[in-house]
Parts: structure tokens; sequence; C-alpha cells
């Protein structure tokens, strides 16, 4: 813990202070310290010194807004002084009936807390609006103060920080209100105090008009405190560990966590209400019989954080399997692992948590739309833990490329095969949008080359940290054959290592399962032992290979970026080297990326480049290229294929050679491109532009009712009649194409005279040995 000192002379001044430190997520010190706190515990260091200023805590009391409060509760002496009103948590639900807050007012004179917690038992007595709002406690065996005692303490915390809401919109929008009045401060009039026969009586009243017996209400001091000699057995639930070896739980139904039990002193149960201790043995036997056996183990431990809470339930939408955990509010973290319900319970009692009963259900949910996993009373928990590096501002003039810092520019265009600016920008705006918005673009990367060039330290040393550990993995192209996938859950990158269509068994699966992982939400989700479900699917995905079929691209492909392949090896100077896994340069990385004019259209559109081209023609039999080539009217696909003469001698030898016909063809294909005129594509035309380009009847056969069955599987529709272009009375059955004009025709260029020079010498094929 550490402390901040502010001088707060009027109540402005206090106003002010409240605001800036409630910003911050702090709270306030009842007291003051005997020397400031640096990251430490507060305990031995509370200064006995006297109130300058009071607190008013209120408790669920009729009243519509803090004016009526401090109308209705408060004595004449503080009607006329100026205040701070803050309203508490329970104030920010939509369904709150009853007022709960503070009021702060400062103090003429300085008191010792012993006469303000007189003096608000005083209050609680002989305010009638107040005393008719007395009942009993959890416990059942002590008063609740509708005006709380407790905060007169000097060690007290007041909760000033607004809380999160999560799931619904606040009802309070400003959490402090400055009050001003005719006086700045007021004394403290003279009052007798109570005495413990008068407590006991009203407690007393309280139990039999409950239907509980009478008790003997003998208290004893203890280190400041009232202890119960005598408490009856009480009812207890919901434990938690709490902190420096504290558990805390509730008594008898109550729902406030007000009673905590100090696991280095397990014979009391104490509370933050300003109630008598209570004898553990007394009132809770069955836990102090546990506690004395296992509190001096537990203690032995590593003490929690600060609010940090541990965790074990039946995970509701994930098949009701057991998981445990800590959830940590200073890291901002849950971090959570599978377990078994025996397990479970060792793990609850290992931190003092020794409660019968069932485990609570909880959903789970990886949500990277909000930084929020866990608050304490809510039964959903968020997976999804934002990086450092996620918080960087927004704000800040819009980067570019130029600013990117040199070493991780230099694996960047090595990755991207010495890309461009549009194409590194295009990359950078992906990357962007992961960090900024969290959610899928919709698109993929496919960085492929040779081995050396980067890819695994671009992976390891700036995507895993800059995005997170937990949510980055890399996955085994061989893994996605599998029909369990609940690797996706959790995940924002998925980097696939080692792509090769050719590696997989079913390639064409390989193709449809990627699509959809890439494209689409939410998926079913389907881990062994646990029936599938269905999740909400944030993954984006960055495919690396060093063979030259990393995917199957089609021609109409929306999904893959392909930039260069990379046939150079990255070389990293030591420095450069150390940097890098160093991470020395991630924070100008991440400012890069963070205010970067992240466009989600833009990141969700590929950029097409040649290599797209050929991983496309790599992944694609050449039948299919053929038929897509007709119907997209490519006229240069035929053309930058045409073979030559010698080529064509060689393929087709004795048979039947179409290369008349295939050049006749294509000369008339660009005259109607040249018209812009429609061409009909027949089926003999179709055999000539097949057979010309696959030779090998292996591959396309010349069974007419096999090329007819052929053609109709690639989508040409062949038995369409349409009205020929050159005569609109006549008829043609074929496949109607409007070619496009070609850039250039290499069949126009005269071949080069065969080479009588080079000769290939025959040798004799050796038998094998």
């Amino acid at each position: 813990m550490t402390s901040y000192h502010e001088d707060a002379h009027t109540i402005q001044d206090f106003h002010a202070a409240l605001l800036k430190h409630a910003a911050e997520g702090r709270c306030l010190f009842g007291g003051r310290l005997t020397t400031p706190l640096n990251n430490e515990s507060r305990a031995g260091k509370t200064l006995k010194a006297e109130r300058t200023w009071i607190v008013f805590d209120f408790d669920k009391v009729e009243a519509k807004d803090h004016a009526d409060v401090v109308a209705k509760y408060l004595p004449p002496e503080c009607q006329n002084v100026s205040y701070v009103a803050q309203s508490s948590a329970s104030m920010y639900r939509t369904d709150t009936t009853l007022w709960s807050g503070h009021i702060f007012m400062l103090l003429k004179t300085p008191t010792d807390e012993q006469r303000v917690k007189q003096w608000f038992e005083w209050l609680n007595f002989n305010v009638p609006a107040l005393s008719s709002q007395i009942s009993l406690s959890d416990s059942l065996q002590a008063l609740h103060w509708p005006l709380d005692r407790s905060t007169a303490y000097n060690s007290k915390l007041i909760y000033i920080a607004p809380p999160k809401c999560v799931g619904f919109e606040p009802a309070v929008t400003t959490p402090f209100e400055l009050v001003k009045k005719r006086g700045q401060s007021f004394d403290i009039p003279a009052f007798t105090p109570l005495d413990s026969v008068s407590i006991r009586q009203r407690i007393n009243d309280l139990r039999r008009a409950a239907g509980e017996s009478e008790i003997d209400y003998v208290v004893r001091a203890f280190e400041g405190n009232e202890v119960l000699m005598s408490a009856s057995e009480c009812s207890v639930h919901g434990i938690k560990a709490s902190g420096d070896h504290y558990i805390r739980f509730n008594l008898n139904g109550g729902d406030s966590y007000a009673y905590f039990i100090d696991l280095r002193a397990p014979e009391l149960i104490r509370n933050f209400k300003g109630e008598p201790y209570l004898r553990t043995e007394d009132a809770a036997p069955d836990l102090w019989k546990a506690l004395r056996s296992k509190a001096s183990q537990i203690v032995q431990k590593q003490p929690l954080d600060d609010g940090a809470e541990v965790l074990a339930f039946y995970a509701t939408n994930r098949g009701s399997k057991i998981h445990i955990g800590v959830y940590s509010p200073i890291a901002s973290s849950v971090v959570l692992n599978q377990s078994t319900e025996t397990a479970a319970r060792a793990w609850l009692a290992e931190f003092g948590m020794l409660q019968k009963g069932f485990l609570p259900h909880y959903d789970m949910e990886f949500n990277p739309k909000s930084d929020v996993q866990y608050v304490p009373g809510c039964t959903t928990i968020n997976t999804f833990h934002p990086t450092k590096y996620m918080a960087k501002s927004k704000n800040k003039k819009p980067s570019s490329a130029a600013e990117l810092p040199p070493v991780i520019a230099k694996v960047l265009n090595s990755v991207l095969g010495d890309p461009d600016n549009a194409l590194l920008d295009h990359f950078l705006n992906w990357l962007a949008c992961i960090m900024q918005f969290r959610s899928k673009t919709g698109s993929a990367w496919v960085l492929w080359g040779r081995t050396g060039t980067g890819k695994g330290t671009l992976a390891r040393y700036v995507l895993r940290p800059l995005i997170g550990t937990e949510h980055v993995r890399n996955i085994q192209v061989t893994q996605l054959q599998h029909d369990f996938n609940h690797w996706l859950e959790g995940t924002l990158l998925a980097v696939i290592e080692e792509a090769d269509t050719r590696a997989v068994d079913n390639s064409a699966e390989l193709h449809m399962k990627l699509k959809h992982y890439i494209a689409d939400s939410p998926l079913e989700i389907n881990q062994k032992g646990v029936t599938t479900y269905e999740s909400d699917n944030y993954t984006n995905f960055i495919l690396y290979a060093n063979e030259t079929t990393p995917a199957i691209v089609t021609r109409d492909d929306r999904r893959y970026n392909i930039p260069a392949r990379q046939e150079k090896e990255l070389h990293l100077t030591p420095n450069e080297y150390i940097s890098i896994v160093n991470g020395d340069e991630l924070d100008a990385f991440a400012d890069v990326l963070m205010r970067w004019p992240a466009s989600e259209a833009q990141a969700s559109r590929i950029i097409k480049t040649e290599a797209h081209k050929d991983a496309h023609e790599a992944s694609t039999p050449i039948n299919q290229l053929i038929a897509e080539a007709i119907l997209a009217g490519d006229l240069q696909f035929f053309i930058d294929r045409t073979p030559t003469a010698a080529e064509a001698l060689a393929d087709f030898h004795n048979r039947f050679n179409p290369m008349g016909q295939f050049n006749v063809l294509i000369d008339k294909y660009v005259e109607d491109a040249a018209a812009n005129r429609h061409s009909i594509v027949e089926e003999p035309d179709l055999f000539v532009l097949f057979r010309t380009l696959i030779p090998d009847s292996k591959f396309f056969q010349d069974s007419k009712t096999w090329r007819r069955r052929h053609f109709k599987s690639l989508g040409l529709k062949i038995d369409e009649q349409h009205r020929h272009p050159d005569d609109y009375k006549t008829r043609a059955r074929g496949v109607i194409v409007k070619w496009s004009v070609p850039t250039y025709d290499e069949r126009k260029k005269p071949e080069a005279p065969a080479d009588d020079s080079i000769v290939v010498p025959l040798t004799k094929k050796r038998k094998p040995r």
C-alpha cells in the first residue's frame, strides 16, 4: 500500500482531494500515519491523533437523496454546515430504493475517535428517524447501526472510488457533490454516552421480536475493541480468502462480507461494522475445529495480494468443467486451470476456505472488447487480459511507417518480402486493428520464404508480447486436420506453422476450414470430453511457410494477403538481436500501432499482388486455372502459356497437334476483345484450349463423354444456347465469354533459331547391381 498526503483547510479543498484520488481508484484513510507508506503494509502505523473531519456513513436509510438524509438524520448542529456527499456502490444500481453513502464535514475542534464513536451511537439511539431503523446485525448478537459507528476509528478505510458497473448503465453520474452552506465546520455538542446495558436491552428486544432467546451481552476489551464473551452459534457461509492470510465470510444469510478471521490468530471473528468481536469457538465451532489444525500451515504460504480472490467453480457454459485460479486486482488478471472437485477443495483449503456445500457455477467468456476480467459477485469471468501495450494512447498525432523502430522495421521488411509502402502500410493497419479494436479482421497474411527470414523472430519477440502470450497461439498445420478446435477460444492471433497444402491428407478440407475460421463468427467449439458449444470468434491468422504451396488460393480469394516470397536470409547484428530479444523497441512499436489511423474496412480487404497470383496458380490444378481464365475472359492467360512450335512438337509428337487451331482461336478472341464483342466458346473449342495446355491424356482425356462431365464440373455451362455474335439469327451452344484485351502477345515474336552446337550425348542405361 502507498499513501498520499493532502492538506485540506476548507471543504472545497476536501472535495477537490476526494475527486482527485477517487479517479485514481484510491481510498481515504480515516486517521493519520506515523510514516508515509511506499508499497508496504499499514499495520501498526496508525497515529493516535484527534480527528479534524468526520464522515457520516449511512447504510440503507429511507431517503430520496443526500439533502433528505441531512435533514432527517443529522442533528441541528449539522443543518447549516457545508458538506460533500458521496453515493455508495449500491446507489449505482437502478433498482435501489434506499439511500447509502457518505456525508463529509469538517470539525471546528479536533476530537478523539472514541468521542466520535460514542456520539454516533448516541445519534442512532436519539434521532427518531435513525432509532426506528436500528436492527440486528447478521450475527444476530449485535446491532446494525443505520449510521455506521465504525467510521469514527482512525484506522478505518473509507472507499471513495466509484464502482465498475458491468452489464448495466449506472444510476449515479456524479459520484461527489459539494453542497455549500453558511457554516464551514461544526463542534460536536455535549451528550451522554450510551452504556452497555442500553445496547444489551435493545439487542434482546430485537431478538425476542425475531423469535430468538436473550443473550448476556458481556464484552471485554481486546486491542481497542470489544469481544462478546458468550456468543451463540452462527451459520457461516461464502468463505473467501482475503489479502495477507485473512478469510472473509457472511453470517446467517448476510451478504456484506463484513466478518473476517486473521488466520494467524483464528480465535476471533472480527468485523468491519464496529460490532463486538465473536469468539470463533462459540460462534462457529466447526470452522474453529478445522482452522485450529490447518491455520498454522496456511500462513506459511505466500500471502495473496490485497483484494485477490481465490476461485474454484463449475464452468456452466463449458460443460460444467471445474476450474481453479486466482483473481488479482493489482495485476488485473485472472489465472485459471482445469481441476477436479477433490483437487479444487484441497486448493481452497490451502487458503483457509473450508466451507462445505457445492462449488458455485460461473460462465466463462473470451471478450477482448472489455478490460474487465472479473468483478467480485459477478458470475461471468472474462479470460481476456489486455497487455500493457494495448493501453497506449490512441489520441495523439496519427503515426506512419516512417516512425517504425529500426530493428523491428528490418524484421518486418524481411518477412514481408521487401514490401513497397502500400503493402507495408496494409500490414501495419491490419496489426493496428487487432491492437486497437481487438477484433477479427476477416483477412489473413501468408508470410513465406526460405528458412531464416525472421518469421519466428516476429512471432516470438514482437507479436506475442504485444498481443499477449496467452492470446497468441502457434499451431502446426497438421493440427488443423483434427476436429478439436478449442484453441480458437481465447486467441486473438493464430500463427499457423509450416503451412503447406501438400503436407495434409485433404487440402480441400483444410482450405474450407481455414476460410471458415478466418471469416466467420460465432463458431462451434469442439473440445474433448465437452459438449460442443458456440463461441464468438476473435481469431486472426498468419500462415508461415517455407514451401511454395502454403494455402489453396482461389482466383476470387478475399482472405489471404500474400506478399512476395522472401529468398534472402535475415541477418541481425549482435546488438540488433539483443534489442529484439529484450523487447527494447516494443514500446515504440506499440505506440506506432496505437496511433495508427486504423481502418477495419481496409483491414478486411486484401491487397492483390503478383505473389497472390503465383500462389493461386501453385495451389490450383491446371484444369481449374483454364476454366477460371475462360469464365473471367482472361485472354492473357492463354497467350502467356502458348507453347512454342518446338514444345508442341515434343508434347504431341505423332498425336493430334492442336496448335494450329489454338492460334486461330486466340486470334479470333483477340479480334472479339478489340471489337468489344462476346465470343461463344463451344465444346470443340474448349477441347482445343484444354488439350493445348494439357497435352498429357492422363490429366485431360480424349473421351467426349469424359470431357463433357469434366467441363461441367469446372463450372463451364456447355449446353446453354446463345445467339451468335456474328449472326443474330443463329444460335450456338457453349460458354459465352467477354474477353479482355491482352496487354501483349508473345506469340508475335519470332522464335530464336535452334542452336545446333548444343549436343546432349546419349548414354547407355546401366543395369542396377
